[in-house]
């Protein structure tokens, strides 16, 4: 027996995610299910034997089920997690987008089983406290409560029929990955609520500073360093500086301008310092947390489109800004705000909102008498993009390294451009060697190349001047052809103009020797995309280093290692190259996508990585850990002080099945406040 089950509910604002919103008191409205291929029930709150349903249930199907099961269960209705199965994340394995309408639209549901359009309105009106603070009901609103018991029935309807439609290829290899990342979610990770308070007091009291000294700078023109619009006229009417934007990039070189007078380089500091001042992060946690000062949920199951990786919600832990501070003085920091001594241990020449920067993972603090062991992946995608590729040199060089009798890799990588020893390389030339390897791997070119450059702080024209002696005469000719082509209109146009020739013929002379040092990689783009036109034209399935692709129906797919499939609908080849139906990373909208090798091998290695990292966890999970948290490539362990180590937690995470011969490594360390390694 299936059960198609949802609930509408009702509560407090949501912002805090759904723990907290369950946590709150948010109860049940409506109950609506149907068993296998029966009509539509709808109950209201309460409901008779609901729990006695569930039980007879083989497998209870809920679209997102994390929240339908978290509020039931503050109201004593359990739906095991072995039962429940959620199309969310059915869609979102097989690379759909999780919302129910936006899969009806793609599956063409039919509209009298399709999610109602005007649920939204419905959901504010009985879902949400009115301006009196008190619920809407089917009393007041007689009417507008059938239609809203319309729009339940119709949920379920709708999510049965995708349950049916919707592929389940990735849905039994996913399994336990799926329940392990509720198990994470429900554990959560404890916050140092203190800091947090510390924090928004803190960065109240220095954007007052910062709207004071702008008033006083502008003559009180501009009432605040973040009214954009009205600086940018100030600084053109009062100054004659006219700026495009007011982004920290564009900031940051204006400063440069030894002519601009010091009270215009203040204000433009200011304004720096007030755009990097949110509280926002910090009032998120504290929206966040639950009675016992966790946050939970902030991990959402494959968040990522076509990868699966996973992505983050609330507090969004995932972006991050990388640290500019030693851990020491980020203890130190967190300590002081936490007290409410800040003003008697920070220098004040560091603006409130760097140490805000800086502090932000300094929230994620072990529970007494525990203590968090972190480990982060080495080089992790870098590695499999050689291993999947089969290229072998770079294989063994990273499984030197790890012996303690090879390069590094970044020195490695900049020796081999020129021919020269590793050992020869420079601090500057390692810069060179990390960005061609963290920026090239999938098809990038010269505005690649220039991104990473500028994102890692390299001084181009300084590049230029210290790799061109070195570049071959006939890589230097064919750099002079690219930059005269793209001069005269190529893609690359304004880019040529901006950089100028010197700079661009280093910037694609640099990209071309990397691609004849790793000459498998380059290989594999030009093989995954054969393979897909062969298996758009008929073939079965093609191998590819260590991938198949093949073809079900209209979609196109790509075998992982360890068995997960990268699923691309609807894939085709025209004039304009390879592309498929997916969600925009831009615009978040069902649309045409275009695609390449390169950027098949990235998707090939981000979702491998991905699934490192999970069975990674799942080694932890059944071996008795605790996993609380990931970002990126870092697992995190919350466990009772001294009883694991950092060197089990390495062992456990990089012992994963069905990968042999590629070198995985590992490191970490042991700390009560989460921080990250400069």
């Amino acid at each position: 027996m299936i059960l198609f089950l949802d609930i509408e509910t009702r509560g407090a604002e949501f912002a805090g995610g759904v723990y907290r919103y369950a946590q709150a008191g948010a109860e049940p409205i409506l109950v609506q299910w149907a068993v296998d291929h029966s009509p539509v029930v709808v109950h209201e709150w309460p409901v008779f034997r609901l729990q006695e349903t569930v039980d007879r249930a083989d497998r209870v199907v809920i679209h997102g089920s994390e929240f339908d099961a978290t509020v039931l269960a503050a109201h004593k209705v359990i739906i095991p997690m072995g039962k429940q199965w959620c199309t969310m994340a059915q869609a979102r394995q097989h690379g759909l987008p999780g919302g129910l309408d936006r899969l009806c639209e793609i599956f063409k549901i039919p509209q009298d089983q399709a999610k109602m359009r005007e649920g939204r309105a419905l959901i504010n009106l009985f879902c949400k406290p009115n301006k009196k603070g008190a619920y809407n009901d089917k009393t007041s609103h007689p009417q507008e409560w059938a239609a809203f018991c319309e729009y339940a029935a119709r949920d379920v309807l709708a999510m049965r029929e995708l349950y049916h439609r919707m592929p389940a290829w990735n849905c039994a290899v996913e399994r336990r990955h799926f329940e392990l990342d509720r198990k994470i979610n429900q554990r959560g990770v404890r916050l140092d609520l203190l800091q947090a308070q510390g924090f928004v007091r803190a960065l109240k009291r220095a954007s007052d500073r910062d709207d004071a000294r702008t008033m006083e700078l502008t003559g009180h023109a501009v009432e605040s360093a973040r009214q954009r619009d009205r600086l940018l006229v100030h600084l053109a009417a009062a100054h004659d500086v006219w700026l495009p934007d007011l982004t920290a990039s564009t900031i940051e070189r204006r400063l440069q301008d030894e002519t601009l007078p010091d009270e215009v380089k203040e204000l433009l500091k200011v304004r720096l310092a007030s755009a990097r001042a949110s509280p926002a992060k910090y009032a998120a946690v504290l929206k966040s947390a639950c009675a016992d000062g966790r946050a939970r949920g902030m991990l959402v199951y494959c968040g990522a489109a076509r990868t699966g990786r996973w992505s983050h919600r609330t507090i969004q832990l995932g972006n991050m800004p990388r640290p500019t501070i030693p851990p020491e003085l980020m203890h130190l920091a967190c300590g002081a705000l936490g007290t409410g001594i800040e003003d008697l241990i920070l220098p004040d020449e560091v603006p409130m909102s760097q140490w805000a920067a800086d502090c932000v993972r300094g929230l994620i603090v072990a529970a007494p008498g525990h203590e968090l062991l972190v480990a982060d992946y080495a080089s992790v995608e870098s590695r499999f993009a050689a291993w999947v590729a089969g290229e072998g040199w770079k294989v063994e060089a990273f499984r030197g390294f790890d012996a303690g009798k090879g390069p590094d890799q970044y020195k490695l990588a900049y020796a081999r451009l020129f021919g020269s020893q590793p050992e020869s390389v420079t601090k500057a030339q390692r810069q060179v060697g990390k960005v061609v390897e963290l920026m090239l791997a999938y098809g990038g070119s010269v505005a690649a190349f220039v991104t990473g450059a500028l994102n890692y702080g390299l001084d181009l024209a300084a590049v230029a001047a210290a790799c061109a002696p070195g570049i071959p005469q006939d890589v230097r000719r064919k750099a002079h052809e690219a930059y005269e082509r793209a001069r005269d209109g190529g893609r690359d146009k304004a880019l040529a103009e901006s950089l100028g020739e010197k700079v661009y013929m280093t910037c694609w002379a640099l990209t071309r020797l990397w691609r004849s040092a790793n000459s498998a990689i380059e290989a594999f783009w030009h093989d995954m995309e054969r393979a897909v036109d062969r298996v758009l034209n008929g073939t079965r399935f093609v191998d590819v280093g260590r991938v198949r692709v093949d073809r079900e129906g209209s979609w196109v797919r790509i075998r992982l290692p360890q068995g997960r499939y990268l699923c691309y609908p609807d894939m085709r080849r025209d004039a304009d190259g390879l592309s498929f139906l997916g969600v925009s990373p831009y615009t978040h909208q069902w649309t045409r996508i275009r695609t390449h090798g390169g950027k098949l091998l990235e998707n090939v290695c981000q979702a491998g990585t991905r699934d490192i990292l999970s069975h990674g966890l799942a080694n932890l999970d059944a071996d008795g850990w605790h996993p609380v948290m990931h970002i990126h490539d870092e697992p995190i362990c919350e466990e009772p002080a001294g009883t694991r180590t950092v060197a089990q937690m390495v062992r456990l995470i990089t012992d994963i099945p069905g990968l042999d011969g590629l070198p995985l490594a590992a490191s970490g360390f042991v700390a009560q406040r989460y921080y990250k390694e400069l």
